[in-house]
């Protein structure tokens, strides 16, 4: 069985950190194994020898606080110190210095505690660069986007607003801090807001949504025709953390007269024919109406887009559109449901 002497010198000398004991005359009286290893000295070289000339630390000049242990009875600290051993290879230590005390409570001298730290700053370090490395990729981010001509905004996954870049703010006549946090139909109030809304479908799928035109209205109430990309934002790992849109201004796009035979792009509708273009600016006058529109076409000639343009165009747009398939509607119901109904019936 072990007397408390041995154990206490077994314990002693397990432990990885390099423990030294040193008098109160600053000479070396005890070095476990690990300090041993560490430094490249012996036991037998280095006890009565000065701690200065064997524990080569960085503070021994300046900061050591051995004195002042020794004063108070207390234990002190010093971080990331370079210690050399006998080699003169440096390492980073971490090192507690902690009164050695006898039977009655006296001190008698101080025992350090030298603990390598030199993986922890090498990983310290690396995070710092890392650190430094993704602040410049995103004020270089800001940068772009701050001085694009599309106006970008992102939300995260409850559609508050994150972001809302200068050309945004210059379309919608809103500053980014009147707006930041708040719901983005709350400000931009598109007409695909309520129902439709590209960007969370986006959100939901992970598809690239491109040049979807809506109107958005303005702080002062304008509405504004705007082609609209959307994606979902991820994290490192891929997970979605919420989605960015883009928007480019169309309100000069469609004030440009379109000479026959050029490409107009109108509510989500482009054609070069002349007659399509007097459609287009039909579409236009009769949004501006109250009055019910008949649309006729085949199947597949697009009278849905034109209804939707129409709404988008109108004193409804803040409304949602319903869509409505008739070939499934009988007779009477479709009466009803274009003509209206009793409330019961």
């Amino acid at each position: 069985m072990n007397t408390p002497g041995t154990f206490d010198s077994l314990l002693v000398e397990s432990v990885t950190d390099g423990m030294v004991a040193i008098s109160p005359q600053g000479r070396i009286l005890y070095a476990n194994r690990s300090f041993q290893e560490r430094s490249g000295y012996r036991l037998e070289e280095i006890v009565g020898k000065r701690c200065r000339e064997i524990v080569q630390e960085s503070i021994c000049e300046a900061g050591c606080p051995f004195a002042e242990v020794l004063d108070t009875g207390k234990t002190a600290d010093r971080f990331d110190v370079e210690v050399r051993g006998r080699d003169g290879e440096a390492m980073s230590a971490c090192i507690n210095f902690t009164p050695l005390r006898d039977a009655s409570g006296g001190v008698i001298g101080v025992v350090e505690v030298i603990r390598d730290i030199t993986k922890l700053k090498e990983l310290k370090d690396t995070l710092k660069k890392t650190d430094s490395m993704y602040r410049r990729e995103r004020i270089k981010t800001r940068t772009i986007l701050d001085n694009i001509p599309s106006g970008v905004y992102t939300v995260d996954q409850e559609m508050n607003l994150l972001s809302f870049n200068p050309s945004l703010e210059r379309i919608t006549g809103f500053r980014s801090e009147e707006v930041l946090g708040k719901k983005c139909m709350e400000v931009l109030r598109s007409d695909f807001c309520e129902a439709g809304c590209p960007l969370k479908r986006s959100m939901r799928t992970g598809e690239t949504l491109r040049g979807i035109e809506v109107n958005l209205r303005t702080k002062d109430g304008a509405v504004v025709p705007i082609a609209s990309s959307t994606a979902v934002l991820r994290d490192e790992e891929g997970g979605p953390i919420g989605g960015i849109c883009s928007f480019r201004d169309l309100r000069e796009l469609h004030s440009v007269p379109f000479p026959d035979g050029h490409v107009r792009e109108f509510q989500g509708m482009l054609s070069k024919n002349p007659r399509i273009h007097e459609i287009f600016d039909l579409i236009e006058t009769v949004a501006e109406s109250d009055a019910n529109v008949l649309i006729e076409g085949e199947s597949g000639t697009g009278k849905e887009l034109v209804a939707r343009a129409i709404h988008r165009l109108s004193a409804r747009a803040e409304k949602p559109f319903l869509g409505v398939n008739c070939a499934s509607l009988n007779e009477n119901l479709m009466e009803s449901e274009l003509f209206g109904h009793v409330r019961g019936a």
